[in-house]
């Protein structure tokens, strides 16, 4: 019996590192991609866990007949956190009355809540109300209180009828600023949440790189 010998032909070394180029590009790409989304991750659920807890304490300040406030921080707390937003309610049975936490909640540290200085941002009806660190009642400060009243509605300086309780008309902008910069490379990813006074309503944007709009975006 007479064996034919096989026909075995291996790989070239430049076909070999032809494979390996081609993959190391991939992966490059494939990591280049996620870090976008997990940065993108970061921004939306900064505006998301905003929402849901202003929406809280709207609630619970209509159900529970109690004026309640929401106090967003930018600064580091005593224990180095910055991005933290609490839920009060106020006890004005008591006099004074009296301020009792209802919930914490820290947001992504690499998220700066303010509006970056390289987005343009026109005050007009079909575009969010002006950043609230940037009203008169915050000007200069790195922490902000609104307060809801019993009927759903959002005062800043206090709750209504208290003196001082100015209506609220503003918004909280989250951008990709890591380190609480002032600007932005990404400015794509910026989401925003803004209050209406009157009705305590809320309402999200998103930035798509020239104006601001509504939609889903991840909301």
């Amino acid at each position: 019996m007479v064996f034919q010998k096989a026909n075995l032909k291996g790989f070239s070394i430049i076909e070999v590192l032809v494979v390996v180029t081609i993959g190391l590009i991939l992966t490059t790409v494939a990591i280049v991609g996620f870090r976008g989304v997990r940065t993108n991750i970061k921004t939306v659920k900064a505006a998301n866990v905003a929402t849901s807890l202003i929406q809280q304490a709207r609630q619970r300040a209509i159900t529970n007949r109690v004026p309640h406030s929401v106090t967003i921080s930018r600064v580091p707390d005593s224990s180095g956190n910055r991005n933290v937003l609490t839920i009060n309610s106020i006890d004005i049975t008591k006099t004074p009355p009296v301020t009792n936490v209802v919930r914490v909640e820290y947001l992504p540290q690499d998220v700066a809540i303010a509006l970056p200085t390289n987005i343009p941002l026109t005050i007009a009806a079909n575009m969010p109300p002006q950043d609230t660190f940037q009203l008169a009642d915050f000007m200069g400060m790195d922490t902000a209180t609104i307060f809801f009243n019993i009927d759903g509605s959002v005062t800043s300086g206090n709750y209504f009828p208290l003196p001082g309780s100015n209506p609220f008309r503003g918004s909280f902008f989250f951008a990709d600023a890591p380190n609480a910069c002032t600007t932005t490379q990404r400015s794509e990813l910026t989401r925003v949440v803004s209050l209406y006074g009157s009705t305590g309503g809320v309402k999200t944007w998103y930035y798509d790189g020239t104006t601001f709009r509504t939609g889903s975006k991840n909301f």
